[in-house]
């Protein structure tokens, strides 16, 4: 949301190598800069609240094109005034995001090979990795320099978001106040020997599996049904017969591929997401009330 529109500009002229952008290319960066929007609070006095419509099983204000069209010819759209900010959620937005950020990846990457290290960066989330051997003096001579290349690149750091740690004898030391942390990362949690999927993700997922099996059970007792109802549905998302019955991933799926790569690429760490979510089997028949026949 605080995106340069000048610098976005810039960079997009230098990935197409173009001194000027040509009228499609203007035309597509001037729909992602001066965009049109209505505020929340308008759409939910005009049209029905976010709570209403989740209760109706509804996704969008609007149910088609068509219908939105309709409300936009009867209320004027607002448009962005503001020289920075794009939208979230185009097809372009992401394509967009990562082209302003391509000076700042550049410099990065070339601060991390001066130092032997590495830099890695995933959306607005970045890791910047350097050996203890480097030959740098003091740690804070690196945050000065990050927020230098930030700064320049017009790219706004959050210094609550940001922390700085020290990797020794299998231990994470925040520097910032001297003691052993934990590091989230990309929905991964390391301590300095253990990798594990963040504990909210595992919260979620049986969450979401209690949810669907209380509203089964809801309308298997209130239509007088002998089984019980999206058994499919419960199989494809909450079992390991997920994605041999539908080709789709399932968060299981998800947890068995992070363990896979964790123990290819970090062999020396302890890789523990299977073991996060090992009572599944167990924890999904005690709440749908049937016995799973599942694959192991």
């Amino acid at each position: 949301d605080k995106i340069n529109h000048s610098l976005l500009k810039e960079n997009i002229k230098r990935v197409l190598n173009v001194n000027m952008l040509t009228n499609d290319w203007f035309n597509i960066y001037k729909s992602i800069t001066k965009f049109g929007y209505y505020e929340k609070n308008f759409l939910e006095k005009n049209i029905d609240s976010e709570k209403n419509l989740r209760s109706q099983n509804k996704r969008s204000y609007f149910n088609n094109l068509k219908e939105f069209r309709t409300f936009q010819k009867n209320n004027k759209t607002k448009f962005n005034k503001n020289d920075f900010g794009i939208p979230q959620g185009t097809a372009i937005s992401a394509v967009f995001a990562n082209i302003y950020a391509l000076n700042f990846d550049l410099q990065m990457n070339q601060l991390a090979f001066s130092h032997s290290g590495m830099y890695r960066r995933y959306s607005d989330d970045f890791i910047l990795i350097i050996p203890i051997s480097s030959n740098i003096n003091n740690y804070t001579e690196i945050e000065v320099i990050i927020k230098n290349i930030a700064e320049e690149c017009k790219i706004n750091i959050k210094d609550e978001k940001t922390n700085t740690f020290l990797y020794s004898q299998h231990n994470l030391i925040n520097l910032n106040n001297k003691s052993k942390q934990n590091m989230d990362y990309l929905g991964f949690n390391f301590d300095g020997k253990n990798v594990k999927m963040r504990n909210k993700s595992i919260y979620r997922f049986y969450r979401n599996a209690k949810k669907l099996i209380n509203y089964a059970n809801f309308k298997k007792n209130n239509n007088q049904l002998e089984k019980l109802p999206y058994r499919k549905r419960i199989y494809r998302l909450y079992t390991d017969l997920g994605e041999s019955r539908s080709g789709r991933n399932s968060f299981i799926d998800y947890a068995k591929k992070a363990q896979t790569k964790f123990d290819y690429y970090s062999p020396h760490t302890n890789n523990m997401m299977m073991q996060q979510i090992k009572n599944r089997k167990k924890k999904i028949e005690k709440l749908s009330g049937i016995q799973l026949h599942t694959k192991t």
